[in-house]
């Protein structure tokens, strides 16, 4: 008899508990779409630039005041969202520095592109 009561008990404490879960999954899904929509707006952002970057990189003028603009936006937009430097970026940092001959800066970043 204490075996079914016991039986008892804990289904209706696992069927009341239930709901609160599902509640909680729902509620973090709601959170991880929503910051996860932030932060690839924010990825496009860094990526749009660093291509920008690199295509004045690889253009004839190498304007280095451009290239040098696109790498202070794309380091603030990931200091300010707190996100972690993509490689491409080290890379356009690495190149950047490389042609204003500072070979260890270049060195540097290069292996953080790694």
């Amino acid at each position: 008899m204490k075996a079914i009561k016991l039986i008892i008990t804990l289904l209706i404490f696992i069927q009341v508990s239930s709901p609160a879960e599902e509640k909680r999954d729902s509620y973090a899904s709601e959170l991880k779409k929503k910051f996860s929509s932030v932060s690839q707006k924010d990825t496009a952002a860094i990526n749009a630039l660093v291509r920008k970057g690199t295509k004045f990189l690889s253009s004839k003028d190498n304007n280095l005041v451009i290239i040098k603009e696109c790498i202070d936006s794309a380091v603030i937009i990931c200091e300010k969202e707190k996100l972690e430097f993509p490689a491409r970026l080290h890379l356009l940092k690495a190149q950047y520095h490389y042609l204003k001959g500072d070979l260890r800066s270049a060195s540097e970043e290069a292996f953080f592109s790694f």
